[in-house]
């Protein structure tokens, strides 16, 4: 759902700002299970502008599950 709120507001050149919700298992950037590309979560997150958005390659096409491992959506 966020990512088509992303595509749309990016269409009609519409600034946003994101909530991206992660598992996080510590909470304190060692965990690795919260990161979407480069930006963890739990240090960088949870509101992200639309600026960071477009450079998260993750955002919008897979999840990670409580292990950490990447899912495809």
């Amino acid at each position: 759902m966020m990512r088509n709120v992303f595509d749309i507001a990016s269409a009609y050149s519409i600034p946003i700002q994101a909530s991206v919700e992660r598992h996080m298992k510590c909470g304190i950037r060692i965990g690795g299970s919260c990161c979407i590309g480069e930006q963890l979560v739990c240090k960088d997150g949870t509101i992200f502008s639309d600026k960071q958005l477009s450079e998260m390659i993750e955002f919008g096409m897979l999840y990670r599950d409580k292990t950490g491992q990447k899912v495809v959506y």
